[in-house]
């Protein structure tokens, strides 16, 4: 559903998918946050008539007395944006990695809001920071599980099934 939402955004805006940037991602979020979900008839019932239809309707925000969960709002849930987001970015490092898609994908890993390029204001004459990483144990002794398992595949000490990641 994910990417027919999407493909569907595209098409309105008379876009094609390969040539998508990240104002469309962003106004694609943007527009999945405010859009109203479309209400589609119970499969069983097609004109109405559900049982339990008429008391959700008169319960109004009253919360489910079996669950204790919350009303279904008429919004998409910022869950369903994130995963929305997640299938996409995941769908265009596909394309990358094969070859056949957009140069840049509209939907970037970022971890901060308004992060941009990762290290984008690296100095180029400076080396690159270090991840800190757990210590190694002597060559002798320890045991395979407490080495890091970038190292535990570069040295091969260790079997694939302990060195995971």
């Amino acid at each position: 559903m994910d990417l027919l939402r999407w493909f569907r955004f595209l098409w309105a805006l008379e876009w094609d998918w390969d040539q998508a940037t990240r104002a469309e991602a962003r106004d694609f979020c943007r527009w999945l946050q405010s859009a109203v979900k479309p209400v589609r008839p119970h499969w069983r019932y097609p004109d109405g008539g559900a049982p339990g239809a008429d008391a959700a309707a008169t319960t109004g925000g009253a919360r489910n007395a079996v669950t204790g969960k919350p009303p279904i709002g008429d919004r998409y849930d910022a869950s369903t944006v994130a995963h929305c987001e997640s299938v996409l970015r995941g769908f265009y490092d596909f394309r990358l990695e094969a070859g056949t898609g957009p140069m840049v994908n509209p939907f970037p890993l970022t971890r901060h809001r308004r992060a941009g390029r990762a290290d984008a204001h690296h100095n180029p004459m400076k080396p690159f920071a270090r991840e800190p990483q757990r210590p190694v144990p002597a060559e002798g002794g320890g045991a395979c599980s407490s080495v890091h398992p970038r190292r535990a595949v570069q040295r091969s000490r260790c079997t694939i099934r302990h060195a995971s990641f």
